[in-house]
C-alpha cells in the first residue's frame, strides 16, 4: 500500500467502494454530478463497521468487499476487507443503517484505529464528568 499520506484530520474510517461479492458490482452510485460517494463510518468495534448508506444499496445477509482509508492523527492508510451486512436498519429519507462483519482485514491497523478511537472516547468522558461535577 506505500507510505501512508500526511493529512490534517483528527481520526475517522471513509469508505470509498462498496463491492457485493455474489454479483461483483458496485454498491455505491455516483452522484448527480457522477462522484463517487465517500462514506465515513458511523459505529466501529474490534471487528465491525456502522455505515449510512442509500436503503436500495444492500440487503441483509449480503457477502462484501470494501476499499477505504483509516484517518490516525496525521496519518491516513489504506484499508480493504471482505465480511458479511449483519444488520441492516431503515431509516429516513431513504437511507439506512448497515453493520457490516468483518472476516478478513488487516486486523493490526484496525485495532490501531478503534485503540486511538477508544482513548479519544475515554478523554472525552473524563472531561464531561469533569465539568457535569463542578455543576
Amino acid at each position: 500500500m506505500g507510505q501512508p499520506k500526511q493529512v490534517d484530520h483528527v481520526a475517522y474510517f471513509e469508505v470509498s467502494e462498496l463491492t457485493n461479492l455474489t454479483t461483483e458490482m458496485s454498491m455505491l452510485k455516483p452522484n448527480k454530478s457522477g462522484v463517487m460517494p465517500k462514506i465515513e463510518a458511523i459505529e466501529f468495534d474490534d471487528n465491525h463497521v456502522g455505515l449510512e448508506v442509500d436503503t436500495k444499496t444492500c440487503a441483509s445477509g449480503h457477502l462484501i468487499t470494501l476499499d477505504g482509508t483509516v484517518f490516525m492523527g496525521p496519518t491516513a492508510s489504506g484499508f480493504s476487507a471482505s465480511g458479511k451486512i449483519t444488520e441492516k436498519v431503515e431509516l429516513a429519507d431513504s437511507r439506512a443503517k448497515i453493520k457490516i462483519e468483518f472476516h478478513s482485514f488487516n486486523k493490526d491497523l484496525w485495532w490501531s484505529f478503534i485503540s486511538l478511537q477508544r482513548g479519544r472516547q475515554k478523554h472525552a468522558d473524563e472531561v464531561f464528568y469533569s465539568i457535569r461535577e463542578e455543576d
